[in-house]
C-alpha cells in the first residue's frame, strides 16, 4: 500500500508547471435551489384566482473516473426549470363550474468544463495509453445545451346536469419550443496538431465550425398538441359509469430525408445531389457547376404529417354491498414519443466509413398506443381492515425501436438505422392490498403485485446496438428490463400523542439480465436470467417537544435500516 500511495502521490505532481495545486476535491457535488411559491385572492364568493410559482435550480458534477487526477478538466453541469401556473375557478351555480388554466413550464440542461474558452486545453492531451488509465492532462471539450419551453392552456366545465349525470368537457392546447445545441470545440487552424514542448496547450481561440460538420449540431423545432375530452359520470341505483371519448391531435413539425440513401446535405454523396448533371454521364464535366446548399434544400427534406388518436374510455363499479365494490375499466391511451426520439441527429450528420455507422431520429414517429384493461374488487373485511385485488393487462404498440432494415447509403458500403413504430409490449398482473386503520395506535399497508412484462425490446436502441456488434436482434417476446414477477411493499406504523416510528420495507424478485457464456464468453439470449431476490428497510421516528412555549419536532431517518446490500 505504502508503493502504490506514492506512485498516486508522483503522478499526480507528474506536471512540474500544471496549472492545478495538487488538492484533493470533491468530484461529485451538487447545489440546489428549490422555490415554490403560491398566491390565492377571491375575485368574488363564486370566483378564486390561483397563482404559483416552481423553480428548481440544480448546479452540480458527475464523477468521471477518467478525470479523478485532473478533476477540473471535468463538466460543470447545471439543470434549472421554472412553472408557472394560473388558475381561474368559477362557479356559475351549485351544479356548474369552470377552471381556466395556464401555465409555462421551462426545463435547461446545459454542461460546459469552463467559463472562459481560453482555459480549453488541446485534446493532444486529453488521451491515456488504455482505457483502464487516468487523464492526468486535457479537459473535456464538449459544450451542451438543450431547453424545453412548453406552455399550456387547459379549459374544463364540470355540470350536474341532474341528479343521475354529471357531464365533464375540456380542450387543452400545447406549444413547445425546443432549442438544442452540442458542439465540440475544435482548436483553430493553426494548432490542429501542436508541439507540447514549445507550444501552448490551452486553446487561446477555440473555433466553432458551422453546422454543417460532425462537430456542431444546432436546431430548433416547434412542435403542438391538442386534445379535447367529453366524460358522462352516472351514478344509478345499483351502479356507477363512468363514459368518455378524447381526441388528441400532434404535429411534431420536424422533417425527414427525401432520399434516405442519401442523408447529408452538406456533403452528398450522389452525383445529382452533388452537381450539375448535365451530360447524364455520372461525371462532373466542364460547364456542369456544383449543386449549392440552398438548391439542395429546395427538395432534401419534406414535412412531417400531423397526427390524431380517438380514445374512448369506459370504467364501472358495482357496489354489490355497504361494504364492497366491483370495478371495472376499459380505455384507450395515446402518448407522444419522446422528443429525444423525434428530433435526435435531425442535421442527419453520420460517421464515416464502412458498416453501420450511426442511428438518427425520426419527427414522423407515430404515437404509442395502449389499450389497459381492469377488473378489481374492493372489501371491508373488519372496523379496521379492508383489502383491494385487481388485475390488469395492457397491450402497447407502436413502441419505437430500430428493429426495421438498416438502411444502405449509396455506394453499398455503409448502413445506418433510423427510429421506427417496430416494437410492442404485453404487460399483465395483479395487485393485493391490505390496509388497516390505527389499532391501539398500530396501523400499516402490504400490498403484493405479480406482473409478467414480455416485449420485443427495453431500449429503442436495443436491435441497432445487436446488430452493430456482430449479432442478431431477437426475434421472439423476452423478459423487458423492468419485468419485476413479484414485489411486496409493507409499512408499520406506531404512534402516540407526540411520538411516532414507521417501518417500511420492500422485496422483490430480481430483475432480467443477460448472463454471458462461461465457455467462450458469448452473449446469450437477452434477459434470459434473473438477479437474485432484493429486500430494504428503511425507518422514521418523530419526537415532539414543547420548549419555552414553543413547539419542537426531533425526527430520525435511517435508510436501510440493516445495511443490506442487494446485488
Amino acid at each position: 500500500s505504502v508503493y502504490v500511495d506514492s506512485m498516486y502521490h508522483s503522478l499526480r505532481n507528474v506536471h512540474a508547471n500544471s496549472v492545478g495545486n495538487g488538492k484533493y476535491i470533491p468530484m461529485e457535488w451538487n447545489i440546489k435551489k428549490y422555490i415554490h411559491g403560491k398566491l390565492i385572492y377571491r375575485l368574488s364568493p363564486f370566483t378564486k384566482l390561483k397563482y404559483s410559482l416552481i423553480s428548481d435550480n440544480v448546479e452540480y458534477q458527475d464523477y468521471d473516473r477518467m478525470y479523478r487526477l485532473n478533476p477540473q478538466g471535468n463538466l460543470y453541469r447545471e439543470r434549472q426549470g421554472i412553472t408557472h401556473i394560473i388558475n381561474l375557478n368559477h362557479a356559475f351555480n351549485k351544479t356548474t363550474f369552470f377552471n381556466l388554466g395556464f401555465s409555462q413550464f421551462s426545463k435547461d440542461y446545459s454542461h460546459r468544463t469552463f467559463e472562459n474558452d481560453g482555459d480549453y486545453i488541446h485534446s493532444t492531451l486529453a488521451v491515456s495509453p488504455d482505457s483502464y488509465s487516468f487523464l492526468s492532462g486535457g479537459s473535456n471539450n464538449n459544450i451542451f445545451s438543450r431547453k424545453t419551453l412548453t406552455s399550456s392552456l387547459k379549459i374544463d366545465l364540470t355540470s350536474q346536469i341532474n341528479s343521475v349525470n354529471q357531464v365533464k368537457a375540456g380542450v387543452d392546447y400545447r406549444q413547445h419550443v425546443l432549442d438544442f445545441q452540442d458542439i465540440e470545440l475544435q482548436p483553430p487552424d493553426s494548432l490542429v496538431t501542436i508541439d507540447l514542448i514549445y507550444e501552448s496547450p490551452f486553446l487561446s481561440e477555440p473555433q466553432i465550425l458551422p453546422n454543417s460538420s460532425i462537430y456542431t449540431s444546432i436546431y430548433q423545432f416547434e412542435p403542438q398538441e391538442f386534445s379535447v375530452y367529453l366524460q358522462d359520470k352516472m351514478e344509478l341505483s345499483d351502479m356507477i359509469i363512468n363514459i368518455g371519448i378524447r381526441f388528441d391531435y400532434f404535429d411534431p413539425k420536424g422533417r425527414v430525408l427525401n432520399d434516405p440513401t442519401d442523408p447529408s446535405i452538406y456533403n452528398p454523396i450522389k452525383p445529382k445531389n452533388r452537381f450539375h448533371d448535365d451530360s447524364e454521364d455520372g461525371m462532373q464535366n466542364n460547364g456542369e457547376p456544383n449543386v449549392t446548399v440552398s438548391e439542395r434544400e429546395l427538395y432534401w427534406y419534406k414535412e412531417t404529417t400531423p397526427k390524431t388518436a380517438i380514445s374512448p374510455r369506459l370504467g364501472v363499479s358495482f357496489p354489490f354491498s355497504d361494504k364492497g365494490v366491483i370495478h371495472f375499466s376499459y380505455g384507450h391511451f395515446f402518448q407522444i414519443p419522446r422528443f429525444e426520439l423525434l428530433y435526435s441527429n435531425s442535421d442527419f450528420d453520420l460517421e464515416q466509413g464502412t458498416g453501420n455507422v450511426g442511428i438518427i431520429g425520426n419527427a414522423d414517429l407515430k404515437p404509442e398506443r395502449t389499450v389497459s384493461y381492469e377488473l378489481g374488487i374492493q372489501q371491508i373485511l373488519t372496523t379496521y381492515l379492508s383489502m383491494d385485488a385487481t388485475m390488469y393487462m395492457r397491450d402497447i404498440r407502436n413502441l419505437t425501436g430500430t428493429r426495421s432494415n438498416e438502411i444502405i447509403i449509396f455506394g453499398g458500403t455503409s448502413s445506418y438505422n433510423k427510429y421506427e413504430n417496430s416494437d410492442f409490449a404485453f404487460i399483465k398482473g395483479l395487485v393485493l392490498s391490505l390496509n388497516s386503520r390505527p389499532i391501539n395506535g398500530f396501523s400499516g399497508n402490504m400490498n403484493y403485485t405479480f406482473q409478467i412484462a414480455k416485449g420485443t425490446a427495453s431500449d429503442a436502441d436495443q436491435a441497432r446496438n445487436s446488430i452493430a456488434a456482430g449479432a442478431l436482434p431477437e426475434v421472439h417476446h423476452i423478459d423487458l428490463d423492468w419485468d419485476q414477477t413479484h414485489a411486496l411493499n409493507a409499512t408499520l406504523n406506531y404512534s402516540v400523542s407526540n411520538a411516532g416510528v414507521s417501518f417500511i420495507g420492500k422485496t422483490g424478485s430480481g430483475l432480467s439480465y443477460t448472463p454471458k457464456s462461461t465457455e467462450d464468453i458469448s452473449t446469450l439470449i437477452q434477459n434470459s436470467a434473473k438477479m437474485p431476490l432484493t429486500w430494504n428497510i428503511d425507518m422514521r421516528a418523530y419526537y415532539n417537544i414543547r420548549v419555552f412555549g414553543q413547539n419542537i419536532g426531533l425526527y430520525c431517518r435511517i435508510l436501510n435500516l440493516f445495511d443490506h446490500l442487494n446485488h
